[in-house]
């Protein structure tokens, strides 16, 4: 686990809310997978961890759509699936998301929210 934390470029804050997720492709919403709603366990200006047994795609990219307790609206971006981690006695289930495509003002709202942690 040491290592993994050294890896991170961003300060990281615990965080449990609901996270809609879906395909990027046309490929994803013809098989019938559609929107999703998972939930994160910790969240960075970098990227976000969601817990799921569902299978995704490592290098995949995914919209996301969520709202922080300090947010007056959802933010909503693009990420890219960078790790998936399958559970044990130390992790939980889950995926790695990196933020792609983000706007000035949902990035700002994020480092607000790890900072009030």
């Amino acid at each position: 686990m040491e290592d993994i934390i050294e890896k991170r470029k961003y300060p990281r804050a615990p965080i449990d809310t609901e996270i809609f997720v879906e395909g990027t492709n046309n490929q994803t919403r013809q098989r019938g997978k559609g929107v999703i709603c998972l939930y994160a366990s910790d969240i960075s200006v970098g990227g976000i961890f969601l817990e799921s047994s569902v299978s995704f795609d490592v290098g995949s990219e995914i919209y996301l759509r969520f709202k922080l307790p300090n947010a007056e609206r959802p933010i909503r971006l693009i990420g890219k699936i960078i790790r998936q981690q399958i559970s044990n006695d130390n992790f939980v289930e889950g995926i790695g998301i990196e933020f792609n495509r983000i706007s000035f003002e949902d990035k700002k709202i994020i480092e607000e929210y790890v900072k009030s942690i």
